[in-house]
């Protein structure tokens, strides 16, 4: 086998990260911040030299929230980084699937979906040891719960010694209110390490990449400081801007009847009644009533409207939902090509969560008008 140079192939910037073995590796970083990039590089080098030096078999999960978004993400990742450290043809690369296999050790490197749970259980590899996961984009992953599913099946001792089980997450730092922050960055935890990465780490990035990064900074600071340093916070097409940066909460022991009933329903309380009886009209307490789903434009413009006149207050015990309200954007290249506003729904975003409460309320929408025309006097 050839003999390479890593501080030539990687760079600078990410050596605690490399050297890490701890649990979980959760890193967050802007745009060309070569995060992805160094994870992929990690992946294909370590079970190469495990196999090598060891006799180990370390075998990956890659993870991404939908499926069909792996192929030319995470995967052609990892297919860049077999290329960058001149191995591809150890590797077997198919066209029509996404599985990816060390050659010489039967090694491989497997794709799932969050989208899609029942692929996930039980999950086992032919030959070798399915050690490491990477989550990629893992600030989609929206449910901590599923998270948590998946994390407890990475268990069982190591049979090779020096194999050890790790979760690696490379995360876009959109909100702050994303269970993520409080699970991995607010908290020490001997078996957590966390980053922060930005593209003043990346050498590999050309002057005017770098002039690009300049311009953001004078011309939109908040852009500059979450998609270029990767600080916790929102870039741009914000659509209830004035809610994601001055939340209105209530506290949680102050919780109106329709709140109690969201909170409920958000804890996952109701899960097992809801998937048995959803037949039913009155649920665990809870009165269900058909809704009027209306236009997208509509919903937005009610909520706007409802949040300008302070009626519509958020108790913390509905995190998820808040998340989804200070998160919601304008798909802004869909709206250029089409000249007219359009959500944006990819994925980076807690679409469902605000559906969910634009259409329970959406059926009361023309009271809550009317209560503010009275309220303005037009």
């Amino acid at each position: 086998m050839r003999e390479i140079s890593l501080p030539d192939i990687v760079g600078a910037g990410y050596k605690r990260f490399w050297e890490c073995k701890k649990r979980y590796r959760v890193v967050k970083g802007g745009r060309g911040s070569k995060k992805s990039c160094t994870a992929a590089l990690w992946f294909i080098y370590n079970m190469m030299k495990y196999f090598h030096l060891y006799g180990a078999k370390p075998c990956l999960l890659v993870i991404r929230r939908y499926f069909n978004t792996l192929h030319d993400s995470a995967r052609a990742q990892l297919i860049w980084a077999i290329n960058r450290l001149g191995v591809a043809p150890l590797w077997k690369i198919p066209k029509g699937r996404h599985e990816l296999t060390y050659l010489p050790s039967g090694q491989v490197i497997l794709f799932r979906g969050m989208d899609e749970p029942e692929s996930l259980t039980s999950i086992t590899v032919s030959d070798g040891h399915l050690v490491w996961c990477w989550i990629e984009e893992a600030y989609q992953i929206h449910d901590e719960t599923a998270f948590n599913k998946l994390s407890l099946s990475f268990r069982g001792k190591c049979e090779n010694p020096p194999l050890f089980k790790q979760i690696t997450l490379t995360v876009n730092p959109w909100s702050d209110l994303h269970w993520m922050k409080a699970r991995f960055f607010d908290k020490p935890d001997e078996d957590v390490f966390i980053d922060t990465t930005c593209y003043l780490d990346n050498e590999f990035l050309d002057d005017a990449d770098i002039r690009e990064f300049e311009k953001l900074k004078g011309n939109s600071p908040r852009r500059y400081r979450v998609e270029g340093l990767g600080e916790w916070g929102i870039s741009e097409g914000i659509i209830f801007l004035d809610y994601a940066e001055n939340p209105i909460i209530h506290n949680s022991a102050v919780r109106e009847t329709y709140f109690n009933d969201y909170y409920r329903a958000e804890s996952g309380a109701l899960n097992n009644t809801l998937r048995y009886e959803i037949g039913w009209r009155n649920i665990g307490g809870i009165d269900i009533r058909n809704c009027y789903k209306g236009t997208i434009l509509e919903r937005i413009d009610l909520h706007q409207i409802l949040l300008s006149e302070r009626r519509l207050k958020f108790t913390d015990a509905v995190p998820r939902l808040r998340e989804a309200f200070q998160t919601q954007l304008w798909d802004i290249e869909k709206q250029r090509s089409k000249g007219k506003p359009v959500l944006l729904d990819n994925g980076a975003t807690d679409v469902d969560a605000w559906d969910a409460f634009g259409y329970a309320i959406n059926s009361f929408a023309s009271y809550l008008l009317a209560a503010s025309k009275s309220k303005t006097g037009k």
